[in-house]
């Protein structure tokens, strides 16, 4: 922990300010030598120092889906976990049990890697149905067979535009984008199933529809649609709010070039 890091640098460098300490671990950690991130009380206490192993270790979620199609390092009929392999390989939900298996929870702190997960935008929470320990994939929604019908998906409503200008969406973009949607939409009361393919997700920010989506014909936009408040009453406070939220969850994804029209 921190404590044994302070104690450490104590010893070596002579620093004992806490706050020293943490300063020294965020350098660090922007050149690239270690891991830190002092968000959450859990990851604020723990800095990997082998960047290489947090890789290799998030990569073992990742990766599952091929060697349990080979069935290779799986013994789900040893351990019960049939169900929750076929869960994330075919619908990308992942349950705290599986998470468990795949890190080896005697091994590695499975608490401080699903909080690295959420962090860097490649899973969140999925609270919807009921679920309280299941986790979303968005990357794993990829495997999923383009000919899902989308006739269900509604982009009426106020239309965003997020234009790269001609570049190319960043890789791993839209997953991050819909993995912020899916979490915010399930801490919002009332808030329905979200509807999730490759390339477009429609979630609810409580009664309001919102459609995320991309266009192979135009691979430097993502559109967002928001659509109307059920209560005709709320429909300009809910509409503002929602793309406020559209836009705040944008610029947390990490676009800083771009341009949103509304």
């Amino acid at each position: 922990g921190l404590h044994d890091l302070r104690t450490l640098a104590d010893a070596t460098s002579g620093i004992q300010s806490m706050h020293d300490v943490e300063i020294c671990l965020q350098i660090l950690h922007e050149q690239g030598f270690i891991v830190y991130f002092p968000k959450t009380d859990i990851l604020s206490n723990t800095a990997i120092l082998k960047p290489e192993w947090l890789i290799e270790t998030l990569n073992k979620v990742f990766s599952f889906h091929t060697a349990y199609a080979r069935n290779e390092h799986f013994h789900g009929e040893f351990t019960g976990l049939d169900h929750d392999a076929d869960l994330l390989v075919n619908h990308g939900f992942a349950s705290r049990d599986l998470l468990d298996y795949i890190w080896d929870s005697e091994a590695a702190d499975v608490d401080f890697l699903v909080d690295v997960m959420k962090k860097m935008m490649y899973m969140s929470d999925y609270k919807f149905g009921g679920n309280s320990e299941l986790f979303f994939l968005p990357s794993y929604i990829s495997l999923e067979s383009e000919s899902q019908e989308e006739k269900n998906f509604s982009k009426n409503g106020k239309r965003m535009k997020i234009d790269f200008n001609g570049l190319c969406i960043p890789q791993g973009l839209f997953h991050r984008l819909v993995c912020l949607f899916v979490n915010h939409s399930g801490n919002m009361p009332n808030s329905k199933d979200p509807l999730l393919r490759p390339s477009i997700a429609q979630v609810y920010f409580g009664n309001i529809p919102v459609t995320l989506w991309h266009d192979k014909n135009h691979k430097d936009v993502i559109y967002v649609s928001v659509g109307r408040d059920p209560d005709k009453r709320r429909q300009t406070v809910s509409m503002r709010s929602c793309i406020s939220s559209v836009q705040t969850m944008v610029r947390k994804a990490g676009i800083l070039k771009f341009k949103l029209c509304v």
